[in-house]
């Protein structure tokens, strides 16, 4: 589990603001991910990252975001034995 927040500064949200546009303060990320053990060689790990406040634009939509990590061992360079 894990969450982020990224704050808009004094300075960025008053030049966004004498541009026209509306922005927020914050934008904040909470993420839920796991890796799941298949076998040596093979490891997923699904995430699931819910957004508040994307982009710190005012009036856009909450965002819900998945994703798939897929971790692959091809296992080329074993050791040599030694007898």
């Amino acid at each position: 589990m894990g969450a982020a927040a990224a704050v808009n500064g004094t300075y960025y949200k008053r030049s966004q603001r004498r541009a026209g546009q509306q922005v927020d303060n914050a934008e904040i990320t909470l993420e839920f991910t796991h890796s799941i053990y298949v076998n040596h060689n093979l490891f997923i790990q699904p995430d699931v990252q819910y957004v508040i406040n994307p982009g710190t634009v005012q009036g856009r939509k909450n965002a819900l975001v998945l994703g798939v990590r897929l971790e692959f061992n091809c296992n080329w360079f074993t050791p040599s034995r030694v007898s």
